[in-house]
């Protein structure tokens, strides 16, 4: 989670914690738990689409032309109307249905202890400052890379969420395959219902949420610091 942290720490000229926590009334020390609770939220919502990558073709040129640019520089643009809509956007394109982000959003805010009301009336700002600070990363790409975004935008926003390159999709199956898969998937679907899905996707995201933390944590080190009371100097 290594860019979600960097984008974060960056965003609003490098104010953005102290300015989300003035804006929904929270600790800076609760900010960054929260921030570091979505991170894996955001990360599982694009895992999402790897199959399907033209859901996220709006967004992805939405972001390249710098539509998210003003709320990842500006705190000024970060809370706006604006920012509102094109976060629901961007988290419409990310996790597809609402029951998902939903879902996604209440466990969240479990990890970061905080209340889904918080988290979820942070989640829209959130997502639209870090798909401003991914647009910037996909903006400074080569043209062959933009190229290739271009044909692929989940790869480009992969790579622009962790820094990384995704690895290759897997080669598409046969009708046969496709028939077989898809009735064991109806199966594998009603096996997975209830608090056993429940289980397993809040440890991935507890495991998640524990790298983003230490991610989050060093990303504003001084912060921490300045909460602690300062030792008297010893004058002798």
């Amino acid at each position: 989670m290594l860019n979600f942290a960097e984008i974060m720490r960056n965003a609003q000229g490098g104010a953005a914690i102290e300015s989300f926590a003035a804006q929904f009334g929270m600790s800076q020390e609760d900010t960054r738990k929260a921030l570091a609770a979505l991170a894996p939220a955001f990360a599982l919502g694009l895992q999402e689409q790897r199959e399907k990558p033209d859901h996220l073709r709006d967004l992805a040129e939405a972001m390249a032309h710098g539509a998210y640019a003003p709320f990842f520089e500006s705190a000024a643009e970060a809370y706006s109307q604006d920012a509102r809509r094109r976060g629901e956007e961007a988290l419409g394109a990310l996790f597809g249905s609402p029951d998902l982000a939903r879902n996604l959003s209440d466990q969240s805010a479990k990890l970061a202890g905080l209340s889904r009301e918080t988290m979820s009336q942070m989640m829209p700002y959130v997502a639209a400052t870090l798909m401003g600070g991914m647009g910037e990363h996909m903006r400074s790409q080569s043209d062959s890379r933009r190229d290739r975004a271009s044909e692929n935008p989940y790869e480009a926003m992969f790579s622009a969420m962790f820094g990384v390159e995704p690895e290759p999709a897997p080669p598409p199956k046969s009708e046969g395959e496709k028939a077989v898969a898809e009735m064991f998937s109806h199966w594998e679907r009603f096996m997975q219902l209830g608090r056993q899905m429940q289980d397993a996707q809040m440890q991935m995201m507890r495991t998640l949420f524990e790298d983003a933390a230490r991610q989050m944590a060093h990303a504003a080190p001084e912060a921490g610091a300045q909460d602690k009371p300062q030792a008297p100097k010893d004058e002798g």
